[in-house]
């Protein structure tokens, strides 16, 4: 486990301290060869499968050809209203819509030729990078990075048209690894949607994708991640926040399809006044499993924090999750929360939570909730009775469950797509 006292064999590299991606990739790659899997009797791997993200078997690299959900999501964003769209691929940045110049600071990609010290904005990345542990998954990431995307937010800029990202899955058989650092400087505000897009396919596709956001005080960030993979398409996400005094950040997540899914959040409120808003939701079906983990952490007086996960469960799939607030003894005046509910469509689906508290001030405000619900066939039944077919019954229990979580998609073709595309098909 990344970031949280749950991790018993992590080790912190010093990162900060590399000329570059070379120097990065051989210190991982010494620490992922000393560290092993994650216990599965930790409560984040309740349900999970750790050796699936393991890239030995599989050969890293990126096809050529874009996967029909990508081009569907680009040529939805061409009439989804004014945007800059990019896509991520085997060579590098693709414009595909609006310019690059009206984001509102500065977008680069950074080979192993690139040195550290010669972009100040990844120093925040690093230094997180320093100062938690690091498991044997993400060392994996580190140790085969070939490239660093940055995004620079100009002070006091106002991000010009919303940003939209397209990450598509390696291809059957492959691996790649990924890493976006976010560094929106002081007062400066943006919007960033990322896509990450994959087919159906026959063999194991893996992707690595971590994801740093370093907010200076003042500043504010929403992100919306669209998570919507196919069969044998596998994912391991790691998104960290460093805000400072006043920062506000937003993160929205959806998760759908794939087959094996693992989601760290954590949360570095080290600003006082800073926020923390973390939404998410997962739909699962088959033998689908989905382990999340999040941990806000509480370094400063009167920050605020407020987490919600949501997850429905169809079929034979699992899910579990891990949450954790821990507050420093200077931390007064915080104001946390966390809540995580699954809905189980099918008798042998399973789901489970863990919410933890570690509380070493006085004067706070933390609470936490979990739930774990079924659907009985009474309401199956009703819905039966009313004409809907058991189909379409499921589509719109699950859809009204996530409701909370879909509805903070802008309204328009982005949010028809969530409902339609993601949340609609069958998993």
């Amino acid at each position: 486990m990344s970031g949280s006292s749950e991790t018993q064999s992590g080790h912190r590299g010093n990162a900060a301290h590399e000329a570059g991606l070379p120097g990065l990739r051989q210190r991982y790659a010494e620490l992922a060869a000393a560290l092993p899997l994650p216990d599965l009797r930790t409560e984040s791997w309740h349900y999970g499968r750790p050796d699936k993200f393991l890239p030995e078997q599989l050969t890293q690299g990126i096809s050529p050809q874009a996967s029909n959900r990508s081009l569907h999501v680009a040529d939805m964003l061409q009439h989804a209203g004014p945007a800059i769209v990019l896509r991520l691929g085997i060579e590098g940045l693709e414009c595909l819509q609006g310019s690059m110049e009206d984001f509102g600071g500065s977008i680069s990609l950074l080979d192993e030729h690139a040195g550290f010290s010669e972009h100040p904005a990844l120093q925040g990345w690093l230094e997180s990078l320093n100062q938690r542990e690091s498991d044997k998954l993400e060392a994996e990431q580190l140790s085969r990075l070939q490239r660093v995307m940055l995004l620079d937010m100009s002070a006091n800029s106002e991000g010009g048209l919303p940003l939209h990202l397209i990450v598509d899955m390696p291809g059957a058989g492959l691996y790649r690894s990924e890493q976006i650092v976010v560094n929106a400087q002081s007062g400066s505000a943006c919007s960033l949607h990322l896509h990450i897009t994959g087919d159906d396919i026959e063999e194991q596709s893996l992707l690595h994708l971590g994801l740093h956001l370093e907010l200076a005080d003042n500043s504010s960030l929403k992100l919306l991640r669209y998570q919507n993979t196919g069969t044998h398409c596998d994912v391991r996400g790691i998104e960290t926040q460093h805000l400072g005094r006043d920062a506000r950040c937003t993160s929205v997540s959806l998760f759908v399809g794939g087959r094996h899914l693992r989601h760290d959040a954590i949360t570095s409120l080290a600003g006082p006044g800073s926020e923390s808003v973390l939404r998410g939701l997962y739909h699962m079906g088959g033998r689908q499993t989905a382990s999340i983990f999040s941990h806000q952490d509480h370094r400063v007086a009167n920050a605020h924090s407020d987490l919600l996960f949501k997850g429905t469960m169809l079929d034979r799939s699992a899910a579990s999750y891990l949450g954790q607030i821990t507050v420093a003894p200077d931390a007064q005046g915080t104001d946390a929360y966390q809540s995580n509910r699954s809905l189980l469509l099918s008798p042998k689906a399973r789901s489970s939570s863990s919410p933890q508290l570690e509380i070493e001030a006085n004067d706070v405000r933390c609470s936490h909730g979990a739930s774990v619900a079924n659907v009985s066939s009474e309401e199956l039944f009703y819905l039966e009775s009313r004409g809907i077919d058991p189909e379409t019954g499921r589509q719109l229990l699950v859809s009204g469950f996530l409701a909370e979580v879909a509805d903070l998609v802008p309204e328009g073709r982005l949010r028809e797509y969530v409902y339609g595309d993601m949340l609609g098909r069958r998993v």
